[in-house]
């Protein structure tokens, strides 16, 4: 009797596993609480937003398990439910794979099989500190993955060197601890291979299935490893990110380097919190989408911007701290943030009220700050010194009403606080009634390199102390293309009284001021009409003054809501979020544009005298001593 009953507990403990191992397989957020045990020892408090992310995870993974024909039944039916979401049919997958073929079987050769690619085989991960996502993708999911393909390769990185160590470390001690072993009756060892060599570091380590985990450091060098799966983790270095050169380093490295580690039919993902308006997940969420349309650039920051037919190739799952409901999250599959209140937050029982107080001090002198890394709005926290409440807003007279919003943070149009837009007159000749209307330009280096800054294009206008930005064409452009767009602004400005072209004294700007006076000379440029335009092309010091100073001498004018830009114009929101970025934001064109033409205009002086109140101003400004 003893003997019976210690057999029959013994099956209903085999029972039990077999139940809990098929429903491990089944959902990764199950695997993922019935194994978090094995890397931590802490409780594991659930919440709906792990749920979520898991569930986002999974979809992911199964993807790429369908289009390589391992996906079970409800797999593949849940992808036909992804398809159809988009209003597409899924391809049929491919049959599965020989038992012990390795996952880059090229099934053409094999059965002449037809491609398949995954729904999303690019996709962004956004999500505050403390949320669980570097353990959620680059730990469990590759040991979920395994249980159904062992022999699927991984290549893995991060932007901190400790993290790589880290993750790798963890991965591997999941898939050979007894728990994973034991509850899903793992036979393939790690670290051999199958013919028996070993392969155990830190850097690379195999199974004896065929699978593979090759992890490297974001800048380290790249050779050799491809993988099923690419998974990247904070890019950008947080504390050098500030740097335009280190943002490029990064980003080049991905471009020449990383993004080719992955085989044919593989899928990639990037996790980041966001610690800059231009860090990496964000240039990789906004890849295919056109930057002169706004309102698809907000949607691929925050919403995910995706669908099957449009251009853009990064998915994207952006989940903040605190909710935003401009900024509501949807995924490719469906999922999305199930939030409904404005400030709701993501755990309450993790982000109470005084630890999101303590986290906003202590980001507070970071550039990207609270906003940024809890709320993946880096746009909106650019830490500057100018403010957007103190811009203001103009329309031309007879123009129709704007139909875009204004800025966020900006003096609202209507309601409390608001300030109608200042309407600039038009006189019986058709110019505007203004004293006097610039294009300021502001060269840089003016190349087509990822290294060079762009080229500042902007037309002001102004009436006594009054300054109106009526335009700004800034790009990225080479030497040709900066002297094509300055003639067709000067086209198009010129009837409505343009007075002058200001230009920076570089190198870029001495020749490109020399092409438009040989041009104006030669009657060349011409209006509408065909008619000779004459506009006087000036030179403007700035070489010898430190950009500081010269924006610390024309802040004045901002603070004093004497700056007013084109209400509801295409370029208004981007103008507006890089001069509050300076000095922390990627870019500074437009401000040192603004700058000069400002500058320029509030005094009478000579270049000398000019300089020397810049310093002078930026000095005092700053509280420095000269």
């Amino acid at each position: 009797m003893t003997a019976a009953i210690a057999l029959s507990v013994a099956q209903h403990q085999r029972w039990r596993r077999d139940i809990r191992a098929e429903q491990c397989r089944r959902s990764f957020a199950r695997f993922f609480r019935e194994g978090w045990h094995v890397i931590e020892p802490t409780r594991l408090r659930w919440n709906w937003h792990l749920q979520l992310q898991c569930d986002v995870a999974q979809a992911f993974a199964e993807g790429w398990l369908v289009s390589k024909g391992y996906g079970t039944p409800a797999m593949v039916e849940r992808q036909r439910g992804y398809w159809r979401l988009h209003g597409r049919e899924m391809p049929d997958p491919p049959p599965r794979p020989p038992d012990g073929a390795p996952v880059d079987i090229d099934m053409d050769e094999v059965d002449d099989a037809p491609m398949h690619a995954p729904l999303v085989d690019k996709l962004v991960v956004n999500g505050g500190p403390g949320t669980l996502k570097s353990r959620i993708w680059m730990v469990y999911l590759q040991a979920w993955v395994w249980l159904h393909v062992p022999s699927a390769h991984f290549v893995a990185t991060s932007g901190a060197d400790k993290n790589v160590a880290r993750d790798s470390g963890h991965a591997k001690a999941l898939v050979k601890s007894p728990w994973y072993r034991e509850t899903f009756g793992i036979t393939w060892q790690v670290g051999v291979t199958a013919g028996g060599d070993r392969i155990d570091g830190m850097e690379r380590w195999v199974n004896s299935a065929g699978g593979e985990r090759m992890s490297q450091p974001w800048l380290a060098q790249w050779t050799g490893q491809r993988g099923d799966f690419l998974l990247g983790d904070d890019p950008d270095d947080a504390f050098k990110v500030v740097g335009t050169a280190a943002r490029e380093e990064t980003r080049g490295k991905y471009d020449l380097a990383i993004g080719s580690r992955i085989k044919l039919g593989g899928v990639q993902m990037m996790l980041q919190q966001h610690v800059h308006a231009e860090d990496m997940t964000t240039i990789l969420k906004l890849r295919g989408v056109d930057e002169r349309d706004r309102d698809a650039v907000h949607r691929a920051k925050f919403h995910g911007g995706w669908s099957i037919d449009n251009r853009k190739l990064w998915a994207a799952f952006v989940l903040p701290v605190e909710f935003r409901p401009k900024n509501r999250c949807t995924t490719p599959w469906g999922f999305g943030d199930p939030r409904t209140e404005l400030g709701e937050v993501l755990f309450p029982f993790q982000w109470t009220p005084e630890v999101i107080a303590a986290e906003k001090l202590r980001l507070s002198l970071y550039p990207c700050g609270w906003d940024g890394q809890g709320n993946q709005d880096p746009g909106q926290s650019a830490g500057g010194e100018v403010k957007r409440e103190w811009w203001r807003f103009c329309a031309l007279d007879g123009d129709p009403p704007p139909i875009r919003p204004r800025p966020v943070g900006c003096v609202p149009r209507s309601g409390d606080g608001e300030q109608p837009a200042v309407v600039i007159k038009r006189r019986k000749d058709g110019k505007l009634d203004l004293d006097w209307l610039d294009i300021t330009v502001d060269p840089k280096n003016g190349s087509k390199s990822k290294r060079s800054s762009n080229v500042g294009l902007v037309v002001m206008g102004g009436k006594g102390n009054q300054r109106f930005i009526l335009d700004d064409r800034t790009a990225r452009l080479g030497f040709l293309a900066t002297v094509d767009v300055l003639k067709q602004m000067i086209i198009d400005w010129s009837p409505l009284g343009l007075t002058s072209v200001l230009i920076e004294q570089k190198a870029q700007g001495t020749a490109a001021t020399e092409s438009l006076e040989r041009e104006i000379a030669a009657a060349q440029l011409k209006d509408a009409q065909g008619r000779p335009i004459v506009v006087k092309i000036e030179l403007v010091e700035g070489g010898s003054t430190s950009f500081e100073d010269r924006f610390n001498a024309a802040l004045p004018s901002f603070r004093a809501g004497m700056v007013h830009i084109l209400d509801g114009a295409g370029f208004t929101e981007a103008h507006i979020d890089e001069v509050c970025s300076v000095p922390n934001g990627a870019m500074d064109d437009r401000a040192d544009a603004d700058a000069q033409c400002i500058n320029h205009h509030a005094t009478g002086q000579s270049a000398a005298q000019q300089s020397a109140a810049y310093r002078n101003m930026g000095a005092a400004l700053s509280g420095m001593r000269l």
